[in-house]
């Protein structure tokens, strides 16, 4: 891409899906009327300093907790099918869109058309078309089309930054291209200037603790997806003790939170250390139902979930997590059975459940 391509760029692209040339794929006609601008114009010199990081609230419990997100930032959202990646995806997108006025930009390289695209159901299932702007190219292993795509995608979310929206850029991409992120440095530096939090989707290819153990390195943050947890339905499958943040590192975090989110992964870790013992004490015992409570505590009904769960989806502002799971550390909701912690928003909810079970029972 040369000094003089220009790409289509604004709210024309709402509802369409282009190539990394800014070609129309989606037979829906030309684009008329779109603004075009070089992708040269978003561009952040080498040595540019980089904002102090800030948190951007998803009201994801697990997420916010202990895997809390930049606003502007890498994140690597890891999983295999049937493991709830998507709907996590989804949620997040669900939450720019209609919480924050903001818009989504997807990019796709993956085998047969876009229709075919992981991530055109997810749009369509979250009916957040009229937010969201997909670049997609077929899987080929050219490294001038992957970066093309990516830069592309990144001059359309860099202008709708420019128009004083929020944006979420998503990238589901290419698996034997995934590498060349590291060595995009023009992503990095555009997503943390423009305050663009981005999203890279990874599939399951190796055993999730080789990954835990994987360095962040170009990466802010990761989630990564349990199948043990949706075994167990505990929603979203999100793990608990390997997902994690650079946040952590930063004063992004109130010392609260640092410490509530340590305490928590000591707590699940003790726990389960002890799963098989044969015996324990009754401290241990309450080691491992305090665990159950907040494992169960960590499940919560999606927005884009309610036509299959029935359930209102609930949203906690960072403070209220903190200050929820920092009760439950305390012991201050021991005497609830775990059931009551289930796929609720809050522990008021939790003590309101409890009773409708104690007269039901």
């Amino acid at each position: 891409m040369n000094a003089q391509t220009t790409l289509p760029v604004g709210k024309t692209l709402l509802g369409r899906v282009i190539n990394s040339l800014g070609e129309p794929v989606d037979n829906k006609g030309p684009l008329t009327g779109a603004q075009r601008v070089a992708f040269e114009e978003y561009m952040v010199p080498d040595g540019a300093p980089e904002p102090a990081p800030r948190v951007r609230e998803t009201g994801i419990k697990v997420v916010d907790l202990l895997s809390p997100l930049p606003l502007g930032g890498l994140v690597e959202l890891v999983g295999g099918n049937g493991v709830g990646k998507l709907v996590v995806a989804e949620e997040i997108m669900y939450d720019v869109a209609t919480r924050r006025n903001g818009y989504v930009v997807c990019l796709a390289m993956e085998e047969g058309s876009y229709e075919l695209s992981p991530l055109t159901d997810t749009i369509k299932e979250a009916s957040l078309q009229d937010r969201t702007v997909m670049v997609f190219e077929p899987q080929n292993d050219s490294r001038e089309v992957f970066q093309r795509t990516v830069r592309t995608g990144l001059t359309i979310a860099s202008h709708f930054r420019d128009l004083g929206h929020e944006v979420l850029l998503l990238g589901y991409l290419n698996q034997s291209l995934q590498n060349d992120l590291a060595n995009l440095r023009e992503l990095e530096r555009i997503v943390r200037q423009r305050a663009i939090t981005t999203l890279i989707f990874r599939d399951e290819e190796e055993p999730l603790h080789t990954v835990a153990q994987t360095p962040l390195a170009h990466l802010d943050a990761r989630i990564i997806m349990s199948r043990e947890l949706a075994r167990q339905r505990l929603w979203p499958a999100i793990d608990r003790l390997t997902s994690t943040s650079r946040l952590f590192e930063t004063g992004a975090l109130s010392e609260q939170h640092k410490q509530v989110a340590q305490q928590v992964r000591q707590l699940l870790q003790r726990a389960q250390a002890l799963q098989d013992a044969r015996q324990l004490s009754a401290e241990e015992q309450q080691v491992v139902r305090r665990a159950r409570r907040i494992q169960q505590f960590f499940t919560q009904p999606f927005f884009v979930a309610e036509p299959f769960t029935e359930l209102p989806g609930e949203y906690l502002t960072i403070s209220e997590t903190v200050d929820s799971f920092a009760a439950l550390l305390a012991g201050r909701y021991d005497n609830l059975p775990e059931q009551a912690f289930y796929f609720i928003g809050t522990l008021d909810q939790a003590i309101a459940k409890n009773k409708i079970m104690q007269n039901q029972g």
